[in-house]
């Protein structure tokens, strides 16, 4: 780009200094972005892939015996908060609403109670919202293992390390 305004300066004869340097500004500032844009993505790659690493090989180490556990507390821990709300739902209930994909969360009534508990009571919401990612986290990982026919003993955490990586290497 310098090049083409270096030739522009050379043979063009109309061509003035304060155009250059408006010219350098501007490439000076789109280089600026550039470097920014870079430096936010490496920053978001390691912030991803800490986090990625600390939540699903902690998850994934979790055996049977605790996971039965774990939905056991979180069936406690919604029912403290529902009581603490007022409102009173079915066990079955409960279950339907743990296996919930994500989207339905983003119903508004859900989210305003959502966002109430959460300044209401932030303790338990937060108990709540680990124990519901470690309880989806187990259930996907069985419906990804049966659908690929892969061994009970294959290790998601590991695979959806490496997949996380290549997004960030096409980054």
């Amino acid at each position: 780009v310098e090049f083409i305004v270096y030739l522009l300066q050379k043979y063009v004869d109309n061509f003035s200094s304060p155009y250059k340097a408006t010219f350098g500004e501007v490439h000076f500032m789109l280089f600026f972005a550039a470097c920014i844009n870079a430096l936010q993505s490496v920053l978001l790659a390691v912030l991803a892939s800490r986090e990625s690493e600390k939540t699903w090989v902690q998850t994934e180490h979790l055996d049977i015996h605790n996971y039965a556990l774990i939905r056991l507390q979180y069936k406690e821990v919604t029912e403290k908060l529902k009581a603490m709300e007022g409102d009173v739902e079915s066990s079955e209930e409960e279950d339907k609403h743990a296996q919930e994909p994500w989207y339905v969360e983003l119903s508004s009534k859900k989210l305003w109670r959502g966002l109430k508990q959460r300044v209401k009571y932030p303790a338990l919401k937060r108990k709540h919202e680990i124990l519901l990612l470690q309880i989806r986290y187990h259930e996907l990982r069985v419906h990804f293992i049966k659908a690929n026919n892969l061994p009970k003993k294959f290790v998601v955490s590991d695979y959806l390390k490496r997949s996380e990586i290549q997004v960030f290497k096409k980054l």
